[in-house]
This record gives structure tokens, C-alpha cells and sequence, in this order.
């Protein structure tokens, strides 16, 4: 019998072989496709490709940053190669209507940020697009950019920010993801049932899923947690044999009500009456021959807005994320240095001849490989960045949403800690409830940022503005 690892070997000997068959096929009939949908594609199998690689033993040569790696085995990235725009446009407009449509292309073909594409020397940061712009006298800052970009629909996706209209009862617009409906439910039957965000488990490790018949055989197992202090459970008030009598929490001489966790089982129309047609899912752990019982764990529930109620247009600059993963660089030959700007700065300008980058910084956090600075073009403002932030997971994930203002060459942008980091790490931390997770992570990424201008925690888009 094979085992796991040759499996794998053989496995992914074939799946090169077909790859290989493929890019032939392709690269013969090139006409017939746009390059981005070709790159798109080598991106996907690229990526494919090399998870396969990196779980059989020659794993360590398939991340190897080097000419060592196994290259010849490399899927190639067909369409790829750098847009270089030969046209001069002349108006600002025309400029951000350009850079939106290469920009959004780049994004796209390399996976939007889904994938890990540029593993070899050389390749990250790719160069999607090159142009050029005579602006004359005019003088194009970021805002201006930002404001075309705004007026440009890009398409359309379902948006439930209008909950009333988009969400059915008791479900309320996704916080992360305004495609979905959400809520947080407590019944073990509806998350098992239902689609759940991330994997759902009953109960937490350790403790058993336990089925039990009865409403009060269920109440009975949960004492100390159907009642609030300085209330107490008293089993003698209730009658379990034929009553739903649910005032069983005593202090002195008042009664209330106990809560009643929503542990049952679901049921069409009206609750069963008796108390023994009720099934609820509980925990149960035992400990030195004790039986200890524990509610199920909660979930939250994911339903798809109304998309007849809830499709909104979507403008280029809302589809490339201006500020969280889409980023301005400006800088002037006449000068030293650069700067790295805000979507709405309006300080920062450039006028005359001017030639644009869009630049694809692939991110590698997550993934075996290890951390390497990579060389930006002259043009850019920045000089370097580090492709991956494994190393500062754990102390930056306490603190991520919380913002601070970092700063870099003069000019300073407001971003997400672990999205983008610059190199003097200059910050001054804006509403923060852990400023001491804050520090231990802005720490963690200046120790390893190796002397790179910026950190990439994820995918970016780095537009490069370069006036002669």
C-alpha cells in the first residue's frame, strides 16, 4: 500500500504533468484569451500547485526565496507580465479612469488577495501596469484620484446595511461581511441546522453531547444557571409531571420566573404543552465519578440578504479598498524621498509629465515561508517591503481594529495595525482600549521588519505616482 507521502508525491508529479499540458495548450492559443484571464488562471494553479508541494518531503525546496528552489518544476505565470501602456493620457480624469481599470485588473488576476502567487526571486512585487500622463499645468493629488474613483461603478453587490428591508425577522446586517444576514443563536438544533459562521462544535473539549427528554429533566441539570442572584433554584415549586409552571427562582418569599436558556429542540407552531414532549441538547462532563453540565455552545447564525431588496452599485474606489489595501505613493524626481498618502489628501500634488506603477505586493502570513524584504521600484516612495508578518501574529491580532497614526517620510497615513507599517513607526495610538497590546505589537513588528519601509500582513495594492 502507498503510503500518505508518496501518495502525495505522485499526486502532485501528475498534477504538474497536466499543468504542463495546459500551459502548451494555452500559451498556442494565447489569441483566444485576455491576459488576465490567463494570469488569473496560472494564479490559481500556481497556488494550488505549490500548497501541494510544500506537504511532500522536498517541501522545504518548493518555499525556497532562492535560485535553489525547484524552479524547473515551477508552474509559469502565463499573461502575467507587466500592462505597459504606450498612449500618454492628458486630463486627471483620464488618468484615474485608467489607473481604475488597471488597478482593479491587477487586483483580480493574482486572486484578490486570496492567494500566494509570487513565491520565486524576482517576482514580488509584481509591476501590473505602467502608463504615462502630460498633465501640463494641472496639478493631481490623491483626492482627486479618490473622487474619480467614487463616480466610477465598478458593479454591483448585495449590501444589507438596510437591515429592515434586506434581513428576515430577527436577523441583522453582518458586521463583516454585508452580503449575509446575521444572528447569535443559542439553540443547538438551529446551529446544527443552519449555516453557521466558521465550523460549529456543541460543546467544548472535554465535554460530551448529551440528548435529554424532558423540559424540567433538562431545567434540572442546569441549577445554578436558570436563576439570578440572589435568587435560587427550588425544584419543589415545579411539577414536573404535568406542569410548565416556570416560577421555580426563590428569594425569601418572592418567586420569579427562571430563565429559560433556549436549549430545546425547534418546534413548528405553538411549543408542545407537555412537559415530556420537549428534547434539549446538553454538555455533560464527568468528573471523579460527577456529573457536570454545561449549556451548548452559541453560534452565529449566516442567511443571504434579499438580493432583489439589498443590490446596491459598487464605485472602483469602494472594489479596491482605497486606504485599507489600496495605497497612494507620491514622489518628485527634484526631490528626495517620497510620500505615502491618505485617499482624501489633497496636500500632496504632481503636475507635467508623470508616469504611474501599479504595484501587487503579495503577503505570505500564514504560510511556511519565511520572511524575506523585497525591493520596490525606484519610483515608489518606499524602498522595501517585508512580505509576510508571521512572526507578530499572536501579539497583533489582540489589537487589531484599533488605529493609530504612523508616520513615514513627513507625511503620515491612518491604517489598521497589521495591515501597514511604516518604518520609523512614529504613532500616535487614536481610542485605544489596549495601548499595551498596541506597543507589544508595534515592538514585534519593528524588531522583524529587518529595516523594510513597510510591513504586508496582506495582499496590497501599492499605486506609485512618479513625477519627472
Amino acid at each position: 500500500m502507498l503510503t500518505g507521502t508518496l501518495t502525495k508525491i505522485i499526486l502532485a508529479v501528475v498534477i504538474f504533468g497536466a499543468i504542463m499540458l495546459l500551459t502548451n495548450m494555452l500559451v498556442g492559443g494565447a489569441s483566444s484569451f485576455s491576459n488576465a484571464m490567463l494570469c488569473h488562471m496560472f494564479s490559481n494553479i500556481r497556488h494550488t500547485w505549490e500548497s501541494v508541494c510544500l506537504d511532500t518531503p522536498i517541501g522545504d525546496a518548493c518555499i525556497a526565496d532562492s535560485t535553489e528552489a525547484v524552479t524547473s518544476m515551477n508552474v509559469p505565470l502565463v499573461g502575467c507580465g507587466t500592462n505597459r501602456i504606450a498612449f500618454t493620457e492628458t486630463t486627471v480624469n483620464g488618468t484615474a479612469d485608467l489607473l481604475a481599470d488597471e488597478a482593479s485588473m491587477c487586483w483580480n488576476k493574482f486572486g484578490s488577495g486570496k492567494l500566494n502567487v509570487l513565491w520565486m526571486e524576482g517576482e514580488n512585487p509584481s509591476m501590473c501596469s505602467s502608463f504615462f500622463s502630460n498633465l501640463g499645468e494641472v496639478e493631481m493629488t490623491a483626492k482627486d484620484i479618490t473622487e474619480r474613483l467614487k463616480s466610477r461603478i465598478y458593479g454591483t453587490a448585495v449590501n444589507c446595511t438596510d437591515s429592515d428591508v434586506c434581513c428576515e425577522p430577527g436577523f441583522y446586517c453582518d458586521e463583516t461581511d454585508t452580503r449575509y444576514c446575521s444572528k447569535e443563536e443559542a439553540n443547538p438544533y438551529r446551529c446544527l441546522a443552519g449555516t453557521t459562521r466558521g465550523t460549529y462544535n456543541t460543546c467544548e473539549s472535554g465535554y460530551q453531547e448529551v440528548s435529554i427528554v424532558g423540559f424540567w429533566e433538562c431545567i434540572n441539570k442546569l441549577p445554578d444557571l436558570v436563576c439570578d442572584a440572589p435568587y435560587e433554584y427550588d425544584e419543589s415549586l415545579t411539577n414536573p409531571s404535568s406542569s410548565l409552571d416556570t416560577e421555580a427562582c426563590q428569594y425569601e418569599t418572592s418567586k420569579i420566573e427562571i430563565n429559560r436558556p433556549d436549549i430545546f429542540i425547534p418546534f413548528e407552531g405553538e411549543p408542545p404543552s407537555e412537559p415530556n414532549a420537549y428534547l434539549c441538547k446538553l454538555c455533560r462532563q464527568v468528573v471523579s465519578g460527577t456529573e457536570i453540565y454545561a449549556l451548548p455552545n452559541e453560534c452565529t447564525l449566516l442567511e443571504d440578504a434579499n438580493p432583489e431588496e439589498c443590490t446596491v452599485e459598487i464605485t472602483y474606489a469602494d472594489f479596491l479598498g482605497l486606504g485599507t489595501r489600496t495605497y497612494f505613493s507620491f514622489k518628485r524626481a527634484t526631490e528626495n524621498g517620497g510620500y505615502l498618502v491618505e485617499p482624501d489628501d489633497a496636500t500632496e500634488s504632481v503636475s507635467g509629465h508623470i508616469s504611474i506603477f501599479v504595484e501587487y505586493l503579495d503577503s505570505f502570513t500564514g504560510t511556511r515561508k519565511s520572511d524575506a524584504v523585497r525591493n520596490l521600484p525606484q519610483e515608489c516612495a518606499a524602498g522595501t517591503f517585508l512580505d509576510s508578518c508571521n512572526g507578530c501574529l499572536e501579539p497583533c491580532l489582540r489589537t487589531l481594529g484599533t488605529f493609530a497614526y504612523l508616520g513615514f517620510g513627513g507625511a503620515g497615513i491612518v491604517s489598521k495595525i497589521g495591515t501597514l507599517v511604516m518604518t520609523d513607526f512614529r504613532f500616535k495610538v487614536l481610542g485605544v482600549e489596549d495601548p499595551l497590546g498596541v506597543t507589544s505589537c508595534l515592538n514585534c513588528l519593528a524588531a522583524n521588519a529587518m529595516g523594510a519601509d513597510l510591513l504586508a500582513c496582506e495582499d496590497k495594492l501599492l499605486i506609485c505616482v512618479y513625477q519627472y
